[in-house]
C-alpha cells in the first residue's frame, strides 16, 4: 500500500471529494484512471504517484512521457 503525500487537510479534503486521491494511493489504484497503479518507470514516477495518485500511463499521457521516455526536459 502507497502512502499518500502529505497535503493541508482542507487540500486533503477537495482532492478526496474530487478524485478519491487518497483512497485511490491507499489501494494502489490510479485516481484518473482506476486501473492498478503498482508498476512505474523510476522513483520519481513513484513519488509522484504518492503526490498526484496517477498511474505511469496517466503520469505519461499529462506529463507528456511517450513510449518510455523519460527525458521530459
Amino acid at each position: 500500500m502507497a502512502i499518500p503525500s502529505e497535503k493541508s487537510s482542507e487540500l486533503t479534503d477537495i482532492l478526496e471529494a474530487m478524485f478519491g486521491r487518497t483512497t485511490a494511493i491507499k489501494s494502489d489504484t490510479c485516481s484518473f484512471c482506476g486501473f492498478p497503479a503498482k508498476i512505474f518507470r523510476d522513483k520519481v514516477s513513484k513519488t509522484e504517484y504518492a503526490t498526484s495518485g496517477l498511474c505511469q500511463d496517466c503520469q505519461d499521457s499529462v506529463f507528456g512521457g511517450v513510449n518510455g521516455d523519460t527525458n521530459l526536459e
